[in-house]
């Protein structure tokens, strides 16, 4: 008798059952893990949205300051074209984070906060 056949008699249909339940897994496991990784790296431009949001408060504060202390025009049209940018920047990620939140998230928060995020006003 030859190698093969006798390898194929020993291993019966149970085990081959078996064998391929476990590839099922392992395959379904694989997958799982692939959409875990690309959610990981939606979340992480979301967290760098959300610092950059930290970053571009102090920058409006900062520019708002200077041109409210500043007299002479030249600086003050630097200024103000500085802090347009920046707001233009932070009303962007804004609009940016809230579109990303899941529905889930938005019908947990209070009504206060869903106002102060969702609604058309003016930030």
């Amino acid at each position: 008798m030859d190698v093969n056949t006798q390898f194929s008699n020993t291993i019966s249909n149970k085990h081959r059952f078996g064998l391929g339940v476990i590839f099922a897994l392992v395959i379904i496991n694989l997958m799982a893990l692939q959409l875990t990784i690309k959610q990981q790296k939606s979340d992480n431009h979301l967290v760098n949205i959300a610092g950059q949001q930290s970053m571009l408060s102090q920058k409006i504060t900062l520019y708002l300051t200077r041109l409210a202390q500043s007299s002479d025009m030249q600086t003050r049209r630097q200024n103000l074209t500085i802090l347009e940018a920046a707001i233009t920047q932070f009303e962007q990620n804004h609009n940016q984070l809230t579109q990303t939140l899941p529905l889930a998230n938005k019908q947990t928060l209070s009504d206060e906060i869903q106002r102060l995020y969702f609604e058309d006003s003016p930030l």
